[in-house]
């Protein structure tokens, strides 16, 4: 994988601050590491960082979001 990342903004507002060193990101103070090379494929891939409750950086918090409110409920 060539070391060159996309990384394009999806929203407005203050955005994690952020670091690349060859195919590795690095968010925050060093909080969370991404190597970009474990996430290549033949397509297009998208990684949301974010924060979550309590404050600690993840990612794939927009696809949990999209699973709970895809979860049915018991009834």
């Amino acid at each position: 994988m060539a070391s060159k990342i996309k990384v394009i903004e999806k929203n407005e507002g203050k955005k994690i601050e952020w670091e690349q060193s060859g195919t590795r990101l690095y968010f925050g103070d060093d909080e969370l590491m991404l190597n970009a090379a474990k996430y290549q494929k033949d397509w297009p891939v998208s990684v949301d960082v974010c924060k979550d409750r309590a404050g600690n950086l993840t990612i794939g918090m927009l696809l949990q979001r999209r699973a709970a409110a895809l979860r049915p409920t018991a009834g």
